[in-house]
């Protein structure tokens, strides 16, 4: 098993394209080299106040996460090469502790994100605290594996695409991984990492590496920002923080053709973690 074969971010649900099935979406997964992929879906289009898609192919509600897991098991037995799992993603809009406790039995593991970094250093850091400490109730009471997804995105989409660029940023020094000192890090990332490191060690809570982040990271021409990305999750491993990738992978085709969204398995090897490193792998096998 390589780390591209795994993809615990694989979205499927109410924003298909119409006209694309759930088995468009599996077929997608088998020809472009998974082999085990948590199917998800943000919960705020089931749970919260999102409004559907026009052509949603679910209910809206708990029912709707219901039909969605139940068409993925109905169709196992057509993708044999497939491990499949079912998650649902939920986003700091949706208060973790009233989602029912229901939701356990038809869940394999749960994605949850982190609020955006658009405060103070403490501020931000203070929020993401409060956050893990939110999810790590959720896990204990549904009783699953809970992957922290994309927790630098809104870093980089804040340092590189919707506030101007900082001739700082763009004078950082290109470095190998892990050369890139804490402080700078923080800097960047605008939080503490090292208590994001620490709360996820204590809490049990996987951290993903995220292919749509990564994708947004290499738009501007900076490569010292997946530099420094890189060296984040290599400091977050070094803490004893379980690594597992997800591509975030929504469309699988376009009006030019094929469409995706890469598993970020070269952060993996720059860092130095393999499949058999990844500890959520081992919780969902058990």
């Amino acid at each position: 098993m390589q780390i591209h074969n795994i993809d615990f971010h694989f979205h499927a649900g109410q924003e298909r394209d119409e006209g694309v099935t759930l088995a468009d979406h599996l077929a997608n997964a088998v020809m472009t080299g998974r082999k085990v992929v948590n199917l998800t879906d943000h919960g705020e289009l089931y749970l919260g106040g999102r409004r559907l898609p026009d052509n949603a192919p679910y209910s809206k509600g708990i029912e709707g996460l219901a039909e969605y897991r139940a068409e993925l098991d109905k169709l196992k037995s057509q993708f044999p090469s497939l491990k499949l799992f079912f998650g649902p993603e939920f986003h700091p809009t949706i208060d973790l502790d009233t989602v029912p406790g229901e939701l356990a039995k038809m869940s394999d593991m749960f994605l949850c994100a982190l609020p955006p970094v658009e405060e103070t250093f403490a501020a931000n850091t203070a929020g993401r605290l409060a956050r893990l400490d939110e999810i790590r109730r959720f896990r204990d009471r549904m009783d699953r594996p809970v992957l922290i997804v994309h927790p630098f995105h809104s870093c980089v989409k804040y340092q590189l695409v919707t506030h101007p660029i900082a001739p700082w940023i763009t004078d950082i020094p290109i470095r190998d991984v892990g050369q890139y000192s804490l402080e700078e890090l923080n800097k960047f990332f605008r939080f503490d990492i090292s208590t994001l490191a620490s709360a996820c060690r204590e809490m049990d809570l996987s951290v993903e590496i995220n292919g749509g982040t990564h994708e947004m990271a290499r738009l501007l021409n900076l490569p010292s920002v997946i530099g420094m990305l890189w060296s984040a999750f290599k400091f977050l491993a070094g803490e004893g923080v379980d690594i597992a990738p997800g591509s975030d992978q929504h469309e699988v085709s376009g009006p030019r053709g094929r469409l995706g969204v890469s598993v970020p398995a070269d952060a993996f090897e720059a860092i130095g973690i393999t499949a058999k490193d990844i500890r959520l792998l081992a919780k969902l096998d058990s």
